[in-house]
């Protein structure tokens, strides 16, 4: 079996303001707070507003197309729901007092966004988008590599913070994990146990659980960062970070005509004049001191579950093994600590990352399905 790392119990981020660079020139006033001004009008500074209806439809048919591929036979779903795992897996759910969703990429690939993606990015927004039809893929828009980090592009990287996470089209897969969630929400009318809550702690940046409006009020962690925040590439300071929407209110709408020309020049941090980076870890710099207060918060939700000996259910969603410390390995641990309370339930489509160890003997089951296929089944 493999050999895994001893982790720690806390998952608190320990980044801390002397472990940033020093910045470039020490200012009197660079500990205030400082604010991007918005000199733009009010029909400019409306974000939503700036996305061509064509892009928009593409989109969501997209995605309507993606999703209707992955749902399987009638004939198909029996045979799944008679097999030992599902059956145990169901059942675990439904004697939970807690939910745990820990959902990775493997989730927002079930409701089409893939990063990483060729045909995503050429069948979502065509071959003919500019700038956009000579990139591999989009993770390759979020930014361009610049002295170990990465420095957001004037002219395509925003697509990001205004198509995918204000207004991604709602997802089948997602919707139905919220229908779960249902009977976990103790303010839930449908609820009939106070006792039970859910949290949610994703390694997705996109934000698709709030734009599936998820209540998600201290019951959400994003360790990884969310592409609705821009921080200083270089970075000057912990706490360098604001919200993107503040320079992509600046985007004049006129400048749109081939989708992706979206501002003309690159803005700076307005502390020392260096570029900016979306606050996601896919750099060195990524400053993880905002996303403190989301730590505690789980923290203390697991804390609270310990006592009692509340039932606790792990659905780990498309989690595979690019990051696995940052949500993997944390689930199996707390599976093994759990004393019998908590039960895992590993889904995904690949065999090899469905799979769970044997050292969690019978506190966890592997459902090897496409996210929206198993999420389905759980909720009939």
């Amino acid at each position: 079996s493999r050999t895994r790392p001893t982790l720690v119990t806390s998952t608190i981020p320990t980044q801390s303001v002397e472990e940033v660079p020093e910045e470039p020139v020490k200012k009197e006033e660079d500990n205030k707070e400082v604010r991007i001004e918005d000199e733009t009008d009010e029909q400019d500074g409306d974000v939503d507003k700036l996305l061509p209806a064509p892009l928009v439809y593409r989109i969501k048919d997209y995605v309507r197309g993606f999703e209707s591929k992955r749902r399987n036979l009638p004939e198909e779903k029996q045979k799944i729901k008679n097999e030992e795992s599902f059956i145990k897996a169901l059942s675990w759910l439904q004697e939970a007092d807690r939910l745990l969703i820990s959902a990775g990429a493997g989730l927002s690939c079930a409701a089409g966004l893939d990063f990483h993606s060729e045909d995503f990015i050429h069948q979502a927004f065509g071959t003919s988008n500019g700038n956009l039809s000579t990139r591999p893929d989009l993770f390759s828009t979020l930014g361009k590599q610049n002295n170990g980090g990465f420095s957001l592009e004037p002219n395509l990287s925003y697509i990001n913070y205004i198509l995918i996470r204000r207004n991604y089209p709602q997802s089948l897969v997602y919707q139905k994990l919220k229908q779960i969630t249902q009977s976990f929400n103790s303010s839930n009318p449908e609820s009939n146990n106070n006792n039970k809550s859910f949290f949610i702690v994703t390694s997705n940046f996109d934000g698709l659980f709030h734009q599936s409006s998820f209540p998600l009020d201290h019951s959400f962690y994003s360790p990884q960062g969310d592409l609705s925040f821009i921080q200083c590439n270089w970075p000057c300071s912990s706490t360098s970070v604001w919200p993107a929407d503040i320079v992509a209110s600046k985007i004049k709408k006129q400048r749109l005509l081939d989708y992706l020309t979206f501002v003309e020049q690159e803005e700076k941090c307005p502390k020392c004049a260096h570029g900016f980076e979306y606050n996601i870890n896919i750099s060195p710099n990524f400053l993880g001191h905002q996303y403190k207060q989301q730590a505690e918060d789980f923290e203390a939700w697991k804390e609270d579950g310990k006592r009692g000996g509340k039932k606790v259910v792990v659905l780990e969603i498309g989690v595979g093994m690019n990051t696995p410390a940052v949500l993997r390995w944390p689930n199996e641990q707390m599976v093994e600590e759990g004393e019998g309370n908590v039960k895992l339930i590993r889904i995904n489509k690949s065999k090899e990352d469905s799979m769970v160890p044997q050292e969690l003997g019978e506190n966890g089951v592997s459902l090897n399905l496409d996210a929206l296929v198993a999420v389905e089944l759980l909720l009939e």
